[in-house]
This record gives structure tokens, sequence and C-alpha cells, in this order.
């Protein structure tokens, strides 16, 4: 106000100040038209103002809130994975594990020094086990078992006894106790390449060395499996939790492969599918074995066949070929589909080429016979056992020389298959 006034006052133009040293009172001088600010006013000039001191908080607040919710979403992350293993130093190893460059999930959590976080959710809380990266935390979560020889290869207490390791690489692996444990190191190349499948294909990481593998990229680019390369059928390794380590098998045909059941969808496999060809069909014999069916199908951009009797939740919609009925179903010239319930209301099982028939958990080599005819599993059929021994009994219909099951262990005869199924329905009607 007092600029302003004096301004209007003086006008600037043609205003000289007078020299104060000649005049006695100075309040006969005309104000200047631009006063000089004081200390006090040149301070506060300098001071930003609250305004733009409201602008520079709000810019550095949106990267701290968005720093400081990545951060509890890692901490809620890794409580979810495992509860114990939130200490101090732990966070920060979880931390620099997180950001470091990704790997393969079963590469990288092979031996006791470097394991890794699986791809996919945990199973059910009575059997969670967690794929940890601190090779501290795992030991002392889940420690070695004492059923385990000395050397450089182990099993520790996360095993479910799903028996992968024990048929993959028997030379090694067995049942001792309720679980599995090494009872012989490898002795040579070969029994040791087979050790390192089995520890790829382990679905809960219980598989470990005592030192990073070096040669464990050759065990890597074994897969899939050949089981018989000529006719272009494959064992795919990698056995996922979410299917209580059912197996899953690759078929390699010109007109399109085909996956049946799903792996664990792990980058090595997936690059491994892609160099064979990719995959046109998945092919799902039941509910128990999706596994990581949807990671698959995007990937792939894959047809789902399925029987519409196994159907839950969204599965349904998802499926982009499904099967009805009790009747045979042709997927092509060389794939017939076989609806066989009993496991399950939709268990199918696929035939090939009248030679390899793909079976699920309708028909294998079982424990409960203590592996030595075909049969089944009493005490995990969800729908009804008479309706499959009926569907046992379809198979002395059909010809093939192969049982590729996903659980239990793979048989093979050339000659005489019928008899082998006589005998399984006896032995299954006895149950």
């Amino acid at each position: 106000r007092f600029r302003f006034s004096s301004i209007l006052s003086v006008p600037h133009t043609h205003t000289k100040r007078p020299n104060t040293n000649t005049i006695q009172n100075a309040h006969q001088l005309a104000p200047h038209p631009h006063p000089q600010p004081t200390k006090k006013k040149k301070e506060e000039m300098q001071r930003p103002s609250r305004q733009r001191r409201r602008r520079r908080q709000r810019r550095l607040l949106t990267p701290a809130a968005m720093a400081g919710a990545c951060l509890c979403c890692l901490l809620i992350h890794l409580y979810a994975r495992n509860p114990a293993s939130l200490s101090l130093s732990r966070i920060r190893a979880k931390t620099t594990s997180f950001t470091s460059s990704s790997s393969s999930s079963s590469s990288s959590s092979l031996s006791s020094s470097s394991l890794s976080a699986s791809m996919g959710t945990r199973g059910p809380a009575s059997r969670r086990i967690c794929r940890v990266k601190s090779t501290a935390t795992r030991s002392a979560t889940f420690p070695r078992r004492t059923e385990n020889v000395a050397g450089d290869f182990f099993v520790d207490s996360s095993c479910i006894d799903c028996d992968t390791c024990r048929w993959m690489a028997p030379s090694v692996f067995s049942r001792i106790g309720d679980k599995s444990a090494v009872h012989s190191q490898p002795e040579n190349e070969q029994e040791r390449l087979q050790a390192l499948k089995a520890l790829l294909s382990c679905p809960t990481a219980s598989i470990r060395t005592e030192s990073p593998p070096k040669d464990i990229k050759t065990a890597q680019n074994a897969f899939p499996d050949p089981i018989d390369a000529a006719e272009g059928v494959y064992h795919c390794g990698y056995h996922t939790e979410k299917s209580f380590a059912a197996t899953s098998y690759f078929i390699r045909r010109p007109q399109g492969n085909v996956l049946v059941d799903s792996p664990r969808f792990t980058p090595p496999l997936v690059k491994r599918l892609e160099a064979l060809g990719g995959v046109k069909y998945m092919f799902l014999s039941h509910i128990d074995d999706v596994g990581d069916h949807e990671k698959f199908a995007k990937h792939f951009n894959c047809e789902r066949v399925m029987h519409a009797g196994d159907f839950r939740g969204a599965l349904g919609d998802a499926i982009e070929r499904p099967i009805e009925g009790e009747d045979d179903y042709a997927l092509a010239q060389d794939l017939k589909i076989i609806p066989v319930p009993g496991h399950t209301v939709g268990s199918s099982a696929l035939l090939y080429k009248d030679k390899f028939l793909f079976t699920g958990d309708h028909l294998a080599l079982p424990r409960a016979n203590d592996y030595e005819h075909l049969g089944s599993f009493p005490s995990f059929c969800f729908h009804s056992w008479e309706k499959q021994i009926e569907s046992v009994e379809k198979l002395r219909g059909y010809s093939f020389e192969w049982v590729l099951p996903g659980h239990g262990r793979r048989f093979h005869k050339a000659q005489g298959m019928d008899a082998e199924l006589q005998k399984a329905v006896a032995w299954m009607k006895t149950q």
C-alpha cells in the first residue's frame, strides 16, 4: 500500500532524490517510488512460499508412497511364503534375490547354496512346501533327513513321498521310512544325470546337493526325456506340487504336438518345448492333474481338451474343446480319447497310434500291489470304484503296448496286454 501510494503521489519520471545531508527534517523528503526492502523482507523473499513448499512435498510424496507400498507388498509376500524367515538379515537376503537377474525356478533351487522359489501357487496348508531363497532358512525349516547316506545328494524333510525320484533314479533314491532318501550316491556320469533329472522334477524342491551342481544345464537340456524317440513320445519332467507330482508327457508329431497333462511352467522346459515345435493340443486327463494349464495355454496358444464331467468353477469356460458322454472321441487320425470314469467323473485316457495309452490316474503300476502288476489306487478313488473297474475292463477292447500314467509307474509289454488287464481287474475286485 505504501509503495503504490508513493508512486501515485510522486511521479518517478522527473523526480530527483534530494541530498539528505542538506535537509534537516527527513520527513520532508518525498518517499522513494521503489523503496529498498529491509533485511527481514529479503529473508522472507528468499524463503520458498508455502504453496511452493507444498508442491515440492507433493512431488516427493508420490515416489515415497510407492516405495513404501512396494516394501509392504514384499514383506507380505515373504511372510506368506515363510513366516519364520522375516529376520532383518533374511529380508535383506531375500530382497537381494528378488532384484537379481531372473533364472530358472528349478535350476536356481538345485543346491543348498542356491535355492529359489517355484513358479506357481502353494499347495494345501497341510503339505505346503516353500521354495525359499535363503539357504540357511531352507536348511533350518527342512533339514536333511538322517536316513540319507553321506555325500553330495540328499533329500530334506519337505518330501511328500510322491515316488517321482524313486522311479526316475532308482539306483540313488529309495523309500526309507515314510519318505524318500538317498540310499547310494551316484557312482558314474549316467547315475549322476538321472539324479539331477530327479532333482529338477521334484515338485517340492526336496532334493538338494551340498555344493552347486555345475552340470545342471546338461540335465535341463535332457528334458523332455525320450520314452520312445522314434515315435516322438517324451516325459516332460518338472513335476508340479499342484497335481501332487503327476507325470506329464509330450507327443511330437508333424500334425501338431500334444502336451498330456500339465507339468510345472518353468523357463528351461518352455524353451525346450518351443524348440521342438510348441504345443497344439493340451490333453487334460482329469481334474487333479491340470497343474499350470493356464500358463501353458496362454504361452503356446494351444487348445485344451478335457471331459466336461470334470469341469469345476471357471475351468469349464477355459476349456476350448470339451468332451461329453462315454463314447470315444477322435481328436486326430492317430489320437483317440477314451472316457474312463471311475477315479473321477470325467477321467479320460488318450490312445496314440494304438501303441501308447496315457491313463492319468485310471491305470498304472501302483504301490498298493508293490508295483507287481497293473492296477489302480483304491484309496484315491473320488467317484466310483465299481465304475473304475468297468472302465479298466473296457480297455481290453483296445490295442496298446505302453501304459503311461499320471501317478504310479509306467508299464510296457509288447504282447499279452489283455492278460495284464485281466490280472488288474481281478486284483481291483479284491480291494
